[in-house]
């Protein structure tokens, strides 16, 4: 007999990663990226809440950012928005997406029930006289190997270095046709990138990536090769306007459900 299944029961459902509001404000509001650094990354998390439950409690920096609690071991799989920073062209995208896993502690299962791998709950190196739980971080990396050893006595040594993502585009994504002669919809209700709101199903906004949870919680941030331009500009028909127009208010609307999705879970 035949079932319907609403969810796939080794999957959770998708979470939506935003980066804070007003990230992208012209104004010069002392949160916003703007005029800042490209390098400096913006933080995508949660409902767009930008620090932890426990920031600024006993223990717990008062700046310690959002993490979102992956299962360790488990499948992580990333929906990235293929934003670009040049407007209205399929260049080669020129943000860098970056993950980085976390591990919490006996203390934050005392205190939320969260699931932790570190073992200890004593405090850390303090600062500024302020006590901090031990709460380490790492890079998503990835292990290179060199060339075969020319001697028996020579070690196989692997390098690793952190890694980052970035998309690119393909010309496989554009649209196919309908018996009326339009493009037909390959998605909706997104603010399209890169051809402008009104552009539906032309392209895909995402592409995919599958990682590994390495850690209880993990982090992502994007930011942007300086050969566009060293700092960030939201403003509308510039570098960065495409970015603001889907995760900010340069479409002149905010929509809370479009952002980065991440799903964990494990192969049936």
């Amino acid at each position: 007999m035949a079932e319907n299944v609403l969810a796939d029961a080794q999957f959770g459902i998708a979470k939506i990663l935003r980066p804070y509001l007003g990230f992208d404000a012209l104004d010069g509001s002392p949160g916003s990226y703007q005029g800042k650094s490209a390098l400096t990354p913006v933080m995508l998390t949660e409902g767009g809440v930008a620090l932890d439950e426990q920031a600024g409690h006993l223990g717990y920096s008062p700046v310690l950012l959002r993490g979102l609690s992956v299962p360790y071991g488990s499948r992580v799989t990333i929906w990235v928005p293929l934003v670009t920073p040049v407007s209205e062209t399929l260049a080669t995208a020129g943000y860098i997406w970056s993950v980085v896993w976390r591990l919490r502690n006996t203390f934050d299962f005392r205190q939320r029930r969260i699931p932790y791998h570190y073992p200890r709950q004593a405090a850390g190196v303090p600062y500024a006289g302020s006590p901090r739980v031990v709460i380490p971080a790492a890079s998503q990396s990835v292990i290179y190997n060199q060339s075969e050893p020319s001697t028996i006595v020579q070690p196989a040594i692997q390098h690793s270095y952190a890694e980052a993502i970035q998309f690119q585009y393909s010309i496989n994504l554009i649209a196919p046709l309908t018996p009326s002669g339009a493009f037909g919809a390959m998605e909706q209700g997104i603010v399209n990138i890169p051809f402008g709101p009104g552009g539906e199903g032309i392209t895909t906004t995402y592409q995919v990536a599958e990682l590994q949870a390495l850690g209880d919680e993990m982090l992502i941030g994007l930011y942007r090769l300086e050969s566009y331009g060293a700092n960030w500009n939201f403003t509308p028909g510039q570098v960065d306007a495409q970015l603001s127009a889907l995760l900010g208010n340069g479409s002149g609307k905010i929509y809370p459900d479009l952002g980065v999705y991440v799903l964990t879970g494990s192969a049936p």
